[in-house]
């Protein structure tokens, strides 16, 4: 029996706790022997390892990069499950979820649920999503933890009816693409923030020497007699010997000028 303690949370008063071990079968996997060729040779049944469960996008999946033979299958420990069975990696690690979307094998490395109602799987793998990080307490091992067989079965889980378990899901999905979205705003909005202050400042530096920082006054002057001090000054230090005299440089053509600039620069 579920005890108090095992309760996290309150649920409806038509919603019931009970053990994934009452509403599927758990059911591990196995690998035939790598040598034998009639295990392998033009396999056709799929074999998943956790390894394989890295890329998948979704919450389905047909294959993994191997496959096997009816001979793998009757001489092996895998086990062959329908569409609909929901795999569970237990160890290596632990928590990656999908769902079987035609016949599929496994190796040692799952736990998967058999639901007795086909019709849960949905619900079952998203409450698994929910709940992996205390399944993942529960493993044992030294090497890796490891979760095994008679602990998923003592796995307890609300059980809502089955058309409001339907509702949740359809509702779930509704939402998680919002959050996709909301989660790549958040990407942009840190990207932003990052490259912010460098796009400030170059702003900035870019307003200011074009003569857009600041107030232009007319008691400021003309920068032409500023550049006319400039030459005599120039003129001055070449008598002095402090600098040499070099050819004049050519006039500035339209081509040249980059941006607008005040009228009296």
């Amino acid at each position: 029996e579920i005890t108090e303690d095992e309760i996290p949370f309150e649920i409806p008063e038509n919603w019931c706790w009970v053990r994934l071990g009452e509403i599927g079968q758990i059911v591990g996997g196995g690998t035939p022997r790598t040598e034998d060729k009639l295990s392998w040779q033009n396999g056709k049944i799929p074999w998943l390892t956790p390894a394989d469960m890295k890329n998948i996008e979704g919450k389905y999946v047909s294959h993994g990069e191997r496959y096997i033979t009816e001979y793998g299958l009757k001489h092996s420990s895998t086990q062959l499950m329908p569409e609909g069975a929901i795999l569970f990696s237990s160890r290596a690690p632990i928590g990656y979820i999908a769902i079987a979307n035609n016949d599929i094998t496994t190796n040692q490395g799952f736990k998967s649920i058999v639901p007795h109602i086909f019709k849960m799987s949905e619900f079952i793998y998203y409450y698994l999503m929910t709940i992996t990080p205390e399944i993942e307490k529960m493993g044992s091992g030294t090497t890796f933890k490891e979760v095994s067989g008679t602990v998923m079965k003592k796995v307890s889980i609300p059980l809502p009816p089955l058309n409001e378990q339907q509702r949740i899901v359809e509702r779930i999905e509704e939402l998680l693409p919002e959050i996709q979205s909301l989660k790549n705003d958040e990407a942009k909005l840190e990207e932003l923030q990052k490259s912010f202050p460098k796009k400030m400042k170059d702003a900035i530096l870019k307003y200011a020497i074009q003569g857009k920082l600041t107030q232009q006054l007319p008691e400021d002057g003309d920068a032409r007699d500023l550049l006319k001090e400039i030459r005599k000054e120039k003129a001055q230090l070449i008598k002095e010997g402090k600098i040499k005299k070099e050819k004049p440089l050519p006039e500035i053509t339209e081509d040249e000028i980059p941006f607008e600039i005040p009228e009296n620069w």
